[in-house]
């Protein structure tokens, strides 16, 4: 077979390594075009060169860049996604932002200005390196697939490419179930959030302090009207009628013991109060802030739970079995009942369809599993009363041979 090369990625050569990779169809050709892509300097070159087009604004070179990286999906190499996707990420999403075939107003789609906001939630801090880094290529290829490439992408590379999501997924699922200090804190974390009243007590709170800022505010307004209305009488004439007439209010007003109405509209008190609200502003924002948080942490904690689940049901039944076994083993079903039993469905119906979409996943797999914690449930009652019976039982035992060994010692004494 004739030996396949690539030309040197320059300018000039860019249309015809774009039509070298175009015209490849057989499948042992395209992984010699892919094995001269990966080779050392080979990509860095492209993307240097993309940036060299990109600032002087070059766009039927920038047009052709898209369809290089377009194009080099069809080419089905498993090897060369992993390193797109790893290492040059980045990069890559540059070229796929000028797509020739959208309009000149939209031809660039700001993929990088998104992704760049993009936050990854970890609810649990995974510790496993290889584990974290699947699952940010499993995003990457789905926000490729289905937001950039999805119109030009054929049914081998989409074959490709969700082939590499599965294994991804397989790999992850197979991780996280394995490491026990990670499953221990989701569900310590899923057992905390999971109890609604924390929640009520932290918006109880939140209220009263809505309250207290609310009463002080309408004091103040108060005080502040009543100046104004004091304000807005004529003037005196000169300052000594002025001092006079205010050393006679403040006689009159100490000779009837009217000292609080001296107090309250003194410059002192009005500062104090002052102070008073920013500080119960201060303290609602923060308790504002701490039940948005509680809020937020729940939603992503259940949800987090719900996307593994739908992860596992996808995979091969030895993976799938034992990652629903360990959710047995964390006493799942115990968290779901508390969580919904003290939920309002309306309120948070996102949380009721985390809980149904979980359960209906280890339902399909294996009902006996509900089933069994239903009937232990409904049989607790029955077992908790015949362990009393029995405890009370050998307490009486234990009572009547102490009361049998001080006859008998006194027997003896006697």
């Amino acid at each position: 077979m004739e030996e396949v090369k690539l030309p040197p990625p320059t300018l000039e050569n860019l249309d015809e390594i774009v039509q070298k990779i175009v015209t490849t169809t057989e499948p042992q050709v395209k992984e010699r075009v892919a094995s001269c892509l990966l080779a050392e300097g080979y990509l860095r070159q492209l993307f240097d060169l993309f940036k060299v087009a990109e600032v002087e604004d070059r766009r039927d070179v920038l047009h052709t860049f898209f369809n290089l990286f377009k194009n080099v999906f069809t080419l089905n190499h498993a090897p060369l996604y992993d390193v797109l996707f790893e290492q040059y990420w980045a990069d890559m999403i540059g070229p796929l932002e000028y797509d020739p075939d959208l309009p000149e107003s939209e031809s660039r789609n700001r993929h990088r200005d998104f992704l760049t906001k993009v936050k990854f939630k970890e609810i649990v801090p995974i510790k496993d390196v290889d584990a974290l880094t699947k699952i940010h290529i499993n995003y990457r290829i789905s926000y490729l697939k289905d937001a950039i490439l999805l119109r030009y992408l054929d049914d081998s590379a989409l074959g490709t490419l969700n082939s590499t999501i599965y294994y991804n997924n397989l790999m992850i699922i197979s991780t996280l179930e394995k490491d026990g200090q990670f499953c221990m804190d989701l569900f310590n974390k899923l057992r905390q959030l999971s109890h609604f009243g924390v929640v009520e007590r932290a918006q109880a709170a939140l209220e009263a302090v809505q309250q207290q800022e609310a009463e002080l505010l309408g004091r103040s307004h108060g005080l502040g009207s009543g100046s104004q209305s004091s304000s807005s009488t004529p003037p005196p004439p000169s300052q000594a009628q002025q001092a006079t007439s205010a050393a006679a209010a403040a006689s009159s007003a100490a000779a009837a013991g009217d000292a609080s109405a001296l107090l309250t509209s003194s410059p002192i008190s009005l500062a104090h109060q002052e102070l008073k609200r920013k500080k119960l502003k201060k303290k609602r924002k923060s308790r504002k802030r701490r039940l948005k948080g509680m809020i937020k942490d729940r939603m992503n904690a259940f949800k987090f739970l719900q996307e593994l689940c739908n992860i596992a049901k996808t995979l091969q039944s030895p993976t799938k079995e034992a990652f629903y076994d360990m959710l047995t083993s964390q006493d799942i079903f115990s968290v779901i009942e508390t969580a919904l039993g003290t939920a309002n469905p309306r309120k948070y119906a996102w949380l009721w369809n985390s809980c149904l979409d979980i359960l209906n996943n280890m339902v399909t797999h294996d009902c006996t599993v509900l089933r069994r914690f239903v009937g232990d449930a409904a049989l607790m009652p029955i077992i908790r009363a015949r362990n009393a019976r029995r405890k009370r039982y050998r307490e009486q035992l234990i009572q009547q041979r102490q009361r049998q060994l001080q006859r008998q010692q006194q027997q003896q004494r006697q």
